[in-house]
């Protein structure tokens, strides 16, 4: 399985634009994307994205309900500050990283 990574996109709808048709275009079987997204208007872009999409929020998601809504509205999960994902045996966190004390309980809880 191939997974698409993306992060800190801040509203860059050219570079999202992009991102999007690159990762279509490479067939991955899943995108995640790992927070600063910004604002509730850049979510709609992605509608074009083919896979799922798995979202964590970054430190400039301010208005994290409205996104959550946005992205919910066009079929992609949100799943808050850390998501652990597992794809074909293998788990994987998925965070902005900018939340230390989250960051450090979910190592400890894995090891």
């Amino acid at each position: 399985m191939l997974i698409g990574a993306i992060s800190d996109t801040h509203d860059n709808l050219p570079m999202v634009k992009k991102a999007i048709d690159r990762l279509n275009q490479a067939e991955v079987s899943l995108v995640l994307h790992a927070g600063d997204i910004t604002s509730p208007f850049t979510p709609k872009m992605f509608s074009e994205l083919k896979p799922p999409m798995i979202v964590t929020y970054g430190n400039n998601d301010a208005e994290r309900e409205l996104l959550k809504k946005r992205f919910t509205e066009i079929g992609k999960e949100v799943r808050g500050l850390f998501a652990e994902v597992e794809v074909d045996g293998v788990r994987v966190a998925l965070s902005q990283g900018d939340e230390v004390d989250l960051n450090k309980k979910q190592i400890k809880k894995q090891l």
